[in-house]
């Protein structure tokens, strides 16, 4: 009866926020015979296939700097301009939200309850290790929306080890066990990633902040609970205290990073034991680190070993 309908009679139709192609077929039928008169509004994160009907697609632009500043203000400050001493600040926020409008509404309307110079450096520097609720939430919709659970594991690890890398490269790695070819292009469509001309795979960083904040929430206190670890504080705490698990599904560790940011290093040299326990472990990054021992504990499951800065005193004996 709804596709008569559309033959039939001159309507305007708004379908917001659309699912899948199934979810339009549903709504709208497959015949593509539509009143000439009519017209159709279709909001999508999705990139939607529409070949039978008369269409004109249009994909939404991140805001550029000068329209992220008036956005912010209007929310923080009730003036398209900062207030005088925000100047540097707005514009760390400005950098944070990537252009998002969502983001930049959120953000700015959450400072505008304290408008101290104080009060907005301590939010900013609570951004740089959490999410803004009211982000997530928008955000995370898409993640829930991916029709696989394999496909929302590939996302979580493309967040967390692989953004910038070679599409193809992350393709021989992953594929095996994530189905990757199919797997990335499904994010693609669904707007969850991108891929660069040079072929690098790209995340906007909220995207990227969303998806380690989901694995944040598999142990909120306890890196070795969760099944990545990218930071490598955490990450040098884990090995060097033995406190590996097999929750542990990846995990990275720049030591020349640590170092330059002088954190405090109890030995150059790591054990290679703190690897027994994590059994599960499928994507290990190492940039200058030293270890001692066998390593015959890594995990059978390993899928990937980039080591950089390896040092002839790490080969086994």
């Amino acid at each position: 009866m709804v596709e008569e309908a559309l033959q039939m009679k001159r309507a305007l139709i708004v379908l917001d926020d659309v699912v899948g192609q199934s979810q339009l077929d549903t709504l709208l039928g497959t015949s593509g015979k539509i009143n000439p008169q009519s017209k159709i509004i279709i909001t999508s994160r999705e990139k939607l296939e529409l070949p039978c009907w008369r269409c004109q697609k249009y994909e939404m632009k991140l805001l550029n700097d000068d329209e992220s500043l008036e956005l912010l203000c209007r929310h923080a400050f009730r003036s398209k301009i900062p207030m005088a001493g925000f100047e540097e600040l707005v514009l760390q926020a400005i950098q944070y939200c990537e252009g998002n409008p969502l983001a930049l509404e959120v953000l700015g309307s959450s400072m505008s309850n304290n408008t101290t110079i104080n009060y907005w450096r301590s939010q900013l520097n609570l951004l740089e290790k959490d999410i803004h609720s009211g982000i997530q939430s928008v955000l995370i919709r898409s993640y829930m929306a991916l029709p696989y659970n394999t496909q929302k594991e590939l996302f979580l690890h493309i967040a967390c080890f692989f953004i910038g890398k070679d599409v193809d490269y992350v393709i021989e790695i992953l594929e095996p066990d994530y189905s990757a070819i199919s797997g990335i292009q499904t994010l693609v469509n669904r707007c969850l990633l991108s891929v660069s001309p040079n072929k690098k795979l790209m995340m906007h960083r909220l995207l990227q902040e969303m998806g380690k904040n989901i694995v944040r929430q598999e142990s909120t206190k306890f890196p070795a609970k969760r099944s990545r670890v990218w930071l490598s504080n955490d990450s040098y705490k884990i090995l060097s205290q033995g406190e590996g698990s097999e929750k542990i599904e990846g995990l990275a560790l720049d030591m020349k990073m640590l170092s330059k940011e002088n954190f405090a290093l109890k030995s150059s040299y790591l054990k290679t034991d703190t690897f027994k326990k994590m059994v599960n472990l499928k994507l290990l990054q190492l940039n200058f680190a030293e270890f001692k021992g066998s390593y015959k504990h890594v995990s059978e499951e390993l899928r990937w070993l980039c080591w950089l800065g390896f040092h002839i005193k790490n080969r086994t004996r």
